[in-house]
């Protein structure tokens, strides 16, 4: 798995098609790939790591002192569906807000692994990938400006 070219779409696929367990720890594991794939050393990382009271999923340490806040939400449960408009509003309020007024990161990442939310420092939404498996290169080279450079 890890020898074949390593982009959104490579995992969105692996999830979408059962090749790999639709786990939390299991997603986790694969962004944390992909992030040292392109570049971010496992000392510019905490993974399920408590920072400043709060654990997020992955923190990244970038070269600037920013930060970039990685949730990760299981697939599969309708209850936390980051697609319906509704859950998106409570998951933003619970979370969102709280990384933004604590930790301050530059970027929040929201995904299933199927599908990512990106918001900026404000909590506002910029980019929506609805479906990970049908990413293009512009896509990774959007997410690695933000969250490795």
């Amino acid at each position: 798995m890890l020898t074949e070219e390593y982009t959104l779409s490579r995992i969105g696929s692996l999830l979408k098609e059962g090749k790999v367990k639709k786990r939390h720890d299991m997603i986790v594991y694969l962004f944390q790939v992909w992030l040292e794939k392109h570049g971010v050393k496992k000392e510019k990382m905490k993974i399920l790591e408590e920072y400043k009271g709060i654990r997020p999923d992955i923190i990244v340490f970038k070269e600037d002192n920013s930060l970039i806040v990685w949730e990760i939400i299981e697939p599969g449960d309708p209850n936390y569906d980051i697609l319906n408009p509704e859950i998106r509003k409570k998951l933003e309020n619970l979370l969102i807000r709280i990384y933004r007024h604590i930790l301050k990161p530059k970027f929040i990442i929201l995904t299933d692994g199927l599908s990512m939310l990106i918001y900026n420092s404000d909590g506002q939404i910029i980019k929506i990938l609805d479906d990970l498996s049908s990413t293009v290169a512009d896509d990774d080279a959007f997410l690695e400006t933000i969250a490795v450079k």
